[in-house]
């Protein structure tokens, strides 16, 4: 069945998202200095006359005026405006119904979230362009004084049977010096713009109409040409009109706002259902009432895409979210000045916040290392490998190991040197016996070792309260692992069967979750078999 979506963006010199952008500029200032800080200052813009009002009770001193005339220079505005504020605290009512000791919905209402197998984004195709083109207009009349701010996009696409097929049509509107004539405006646009945005979709370009400045001049720009303000893109700022919109908007609201923060978290649980395979695409809708510190309802539609039977997703869901004010300020780590960013080329399918990650990424990473570990001799090897190439991983040592094939990376994302490299290789492929190594203080946070389980407490002392891995032959009765659930302020993360002939899906969860980077819920399994060999992740616990 064909079916043809439409979506649009703007770029930051439309007057909504100038307001947009500066509220949130005033919410990072508060959250700068006071984490708890309630926020809702808002703005509208005409002419040269900028109005902010709204509600702020919080210890920060906020500079509001220079806050706004440091972006509105910023954006290309030459003139001085003039500052209208009326600001007065959050109302006591709802501010009683809120601050508890656990945190509460600051107001009634339902959000949604909602994912799409259709773009390594997860994101709808059309707002997805629509951004990017944004993006790389901003880029690109940045380098010129005869482009302005202000600017809009719009992408159709067809599908067919659910899914693109083609990009239809483009259109862009910029605003532009009364210098530039059409003609030379087409065609610096097509090229510095529209076509280094669609090279990366080429498979969807077959015939599509170009439409560039159809109204033929746009010289009077941002706010001497529309009024703006505050939250009248929550369509442009969620999924471009495919997935619904809940009742407020975003910009201006600090976390205890489930408008906002809710919204945030939906998307948080419709990308993991659709990143785990479970539906094509998904859509979620979470309703809370003022007051409440738990959800009203939560609905879960897969338009008919679902890989696993509705009632498992639920059980996914209930058994990987948290949906409260209290744990998704928490687990997104809400408190931060992060929102100006969020606030111009749309909220999601941004890998930037913490609302895009994907839950148990982890297991990726391992599942690569694991790989390779479940085929080497000793069994010994180090975490944070982060390209394997596909000739690793023979049975056995060799002495001819191209070491260069292999990239290693530190925590902070730095490749390490061909001598470090070579050195935690020579481990990972066991060209070393285990009786040789000596216990050392690395640069790296993770090594494992193969040893007999009397050696595991051993090495869980030399780990420093790092992440570890080590595997080892036991017994491993549940009553072993129980035991070994506080040693040395450690979790065990989880198991999984290391003989040579067992699959990467073997894995043992465990019940005590633990919080870092790789935050995960842990569940238990009494299945777990005797005699056998195993790999143990480890996780420090949280101080």
């Amino acid at each position: 069945m064909k079916k043809i979506i439409t979506s649009e963006s703007v770029n930051i010199g439309h007057p909504d998202k100038t307001c947009d952008v500066i509220a949130d500029a005033f919410l990072d200032e508060a959250l700068s200095q006071d984490p708890n800080a309630q926020m809702a200052v808002e703005c509208a813009i005409k002419n040269n006359k900028l109005f902010v009002y709204g509600e702020a009770t919080t210890k920060a001193k906020i500079d509001y005026d220079s806050i706004a005339r440091t972006i509105l220079k910023d954006i290309g505005y030459k003139n001085k405006f003039k500052i209208f504020k009326e600001i007065s605290k959050q109302s006591p009512d709802i501010n009683q119904a809120v601050v508890k000791d656990d945190i509460s919905a600051n107001d009634q209402g339902m959000v949604y979230g909602y994912a799409t197998n259709e773009t390594n984004e997860f994101m709808p195709l059309p707002i997805l362009i629509a951004h990017k083109l944004m993006r790389q207009y901003e880029t690109f009349r940045r380098t010129r004084t005869d482009f302005f701010a202000d600017a809009k996009s719009q992408v159709t696409v067809e599908y067919n049977n659910g899914k693109p097929s083609k990009i239809s049509t483009v259109l862009i509107s910029v605003s532009h010096d009364k210098t530039l004539q059409l003609e030379e405006i087409q065609q610096l646009i097509k090229e510095n713009v529209l076509d280094k945005v669609l090279k990366d979709y080429k498979k969807y370009i077959k015939d599509i109409h170009y439409i560039i400045n159809p109204s033929g001049k746009f010289t009077i720009w941002g706010s001497y040409g529309d009024s703006g303000c505050v939250g009248r893109k929550i369509v442009v700022d969620t999924y471009g009109g495919v997935g619904r919109v809940g009742g407020g908007c975003f910009s201006s609201k600090n976390a205890t706002k489930v408008d906002r923060s809710g919204a945030y978290y939906a998307r948080f649980a419709a990308k993991n259902i659709v990143a785990h395979n479970l539906a094509d695409k998904c859509e979620i809708q979470v309703a809370y009432g003022i007051g409440l510190s738990k959800p009203i309802a939560i609905n879960i539609d897969t338009f008919n895409t679902e890989k696993k039977p509705l009632k498992e997703i639920y059980k996914y869901v209930e058994n990987n979210f948290d949906f409260s004010p209290a744990n998704v300020i928490k687990e997104l780590d809400l408190l931060k000045p992060i929102y100006k960013q969020t606030s111009c080329y749309g909220h999601f399918g941004r890998d930037e916040f913490s609302w895009e990650k994907i839950k148990n990424d982890w297991k990726k990473t391992y599942k690569n290392v694991i790989k390779h570990l479940l085929l080497s001799k000793g069994e010994i090897f180090m975490d944070n490998i982060i390209n394997f190439d596909k000739n690793f991983g023979k049975e056995k040592c060799r002495d001819d190991l191209n070491f260069d094939d292999v990239v290693l990376f530190d925590n902070d994302q730095k490749e390490l040197s061909s001598e470090e490299r070579e050195k935690y290789l020579k481990l990972l492929y066991a060209c070393v016996e285990p009786s040789e190594l000596e216990f050392k203080t690395y640069e790296l946070p993770t090594l494992l070792f193969a040893f007999e389980y009397e050696t595991v407490m051993e090495f869980l002392k030399k780990c420093e309260n790092k992440p570890c891995v080590t595997s080892y032959t036991a017994n491993v009765g549940k009553e072993l692992f129980d035991g070994l659930q506080d040693v040395h302020s450690y979790h065990i993360l989880s198991i999984i069967e290391g003989n040579g002939n067992s699959k990467l899906d073997d894995i043992f969860y465990f019940d005590k979750p633990f919080v870092d980077d790789m935050s995960i819920a842990i569940k238990i399994n009494n299945d777990i078999k005797d005699n056998f060999k195993v790999t143990a992740f480890y996780a420090p616990i949280k101080k």
